[in-house]
C-alpha cells in the first residue's frame, strides 16, 4: 500500500476531523480496490481487530472524527439501538427569520408527520441548505 496523506483540523470536544477523504458522512480510504471507513482502520490500528458482527462507533457522535480515544467497538445490534435512542431524543426547532421560534417538534418524525420533509429538515439542520419552508431548522437536545 502506498503512502496516503491526510489533512486534519481540530474541532470542538477534541475531535480530529479529516478534511481530505470525505465520502457521504463517513471518511473513506481505498485499499486494494476496496473502500473502507477510515475510522475503522484507525480503531484496528490502535486497538486490534473488529469482528464482522461489530462496528466502530464514534463516542463524540461526529462521523468525521478520527481521534482514537473517541472510537469504541460495539455489536451491530447495540449500535442500532443506540442510534434509535439518540434519534428519538432529538427535538427540532423551526425558526422563522423575522418571528423567531415558531415551534419545537418532539422529533423529526413528528415534524415530518405534519407536512415537512424529513430529509429537507435534516439537510437544513446540517447547514447544507439555508432555509426550508422559509424557516431555519435546528436540532435541539434536551
Amino acid at each position: 500500500m502506498g503512502q496516503k496523506t491526510f489533512k486534519f483540523r481540530q474541532v470542538k470536544a477534541e475531535c480530529w476531523e479529516c478534511t481530505s477523504h470525505i465520502q457521504d458522512k463517513h471518511l473513506k480510504v481505498r485499499v486494494n480496490k476496496r473502500n473502507y471507513n477510515l475510522h475503522h482502520i484507525i480503531y484496528e490500528h490502535n486497538y486490534g481487530a473488529v469482528k464482522d458482527t461489530e462496528v466502530v462507533h464514534h463516542l463524540c457522535e461526529n462521523p468525521r472524527c478520527l481521534n482514537p480515544i473517541h472510537l469504541v467497538k460495539m455489536s451491530r445490534i447495540d449500535h442500532m439501538r443506540h442510534h434509535s435512542i439518540i434519534r428519538a431524543s432529538i427535538k427540532v426547532a423551526q425558526i422563522h427569520p423575522e418571528y423567531g421560534v415558531l415551534k419545537v417538534w418532539d422529533s423529526l418524525t413528528e415534524a415530518s408527520q405534519n407536512g415537512y420533509t424529513r430529509s429537507n429538515i435534516t439537510l437544513c439542520c446540517a447547514s447544507k441548505v439555508e432555509l426550508y419552508m422559509d424557516c431555519w431548522w435546528m436540532k435541539v437536545r434536551y
